[in-house]
């Protein structure tokens, strides 16, 4: 008997990040793969969903099916200012310490608490 994959349960925050990137197309400098790793989904499932909200937002043809929560994420979402719509995928601390660690990163720092400071080797 094969083994099934549990389906990832899309939550209010996880379509509110997918909703952010299919819009300004970035989330500061994360991809598509790395949004997918801290949603706990496959990059696929990340592509699909970014391609319901350019449905919905008249910029693309593709659709599968959207869900509910997903277009009440649209709906709340779609008018809303990009710096305010930002301000809370920020908030949001799994993207605020991954996107911490990609730019330290890329200044060279390797040993880092989480507050940014560099700590003693």
């Amino acid at each position: 008997m094969k083994n099934k994959r549990k389906l990832h349960k899309w939550s209010k925050n996880d379509y509110i990040i997918t909703f952010f990137l299919s819009k300004y197309n970035k989330v500061g400098k994360l991809t598509e793969k790395e949004i997918s790793e801290v949603i706990g989904t496959s990059t696929e499932s990340v592509k699909k969903m970014m391609s319901n909200f350019r449905h919905l937002m008249g910029y693309s043809n593709e659709l599968s099916h959207i869900k509910n929560l997903q277009w009440e994420v649209y709906e709340e979402y779609n008018n809303k200012p990009m710096s305010e719509f930002f301000g809370e995928v920020r908030n949001m601390s799994s993207i605020i310490d991954r996107e911490r660690k990609l730019m330290l990163n890329e200044r060279g720092v390797k040993n880092y608490r989480f507050i940014g400071r560099r700590e003693k080797s």
